[in-house]
């Protein structure tokens, strides 16, 4: 896994932590905590989206390029 993969891959992980912590508090929530879910999911949809940018912006790896036909 390269160093993007990891960095988005903990990043996510935090995010969906504290995500779940509030929706397992929703049922007697406030506003506020409704509020701070929907930043916590939007945290996470912007963060998948830069992570796609990033991949179609790197190099293919040499492991995935075809290997030389013989």
């Amino acid at each position: 896994m390269d160093l993007t993969t990891r960095r988005a891959s903990a990043d996510l992980q935090r995010i969906g932590r504290r995500a779940l912590a509030l929706a397992n508090i929703l049922p007697r929530s406030t506003s506020a905590d409704v509020r701070e879910f929907a930043a916590r999911l939007g945290d996470a949809a912007d963060l998948l989206s830069s992570y796609a940018d990033d991949l179609d912006n790197e190099v293919v790896q040499p492991s995935l390029k075809e290997a030389p036909r013989r």
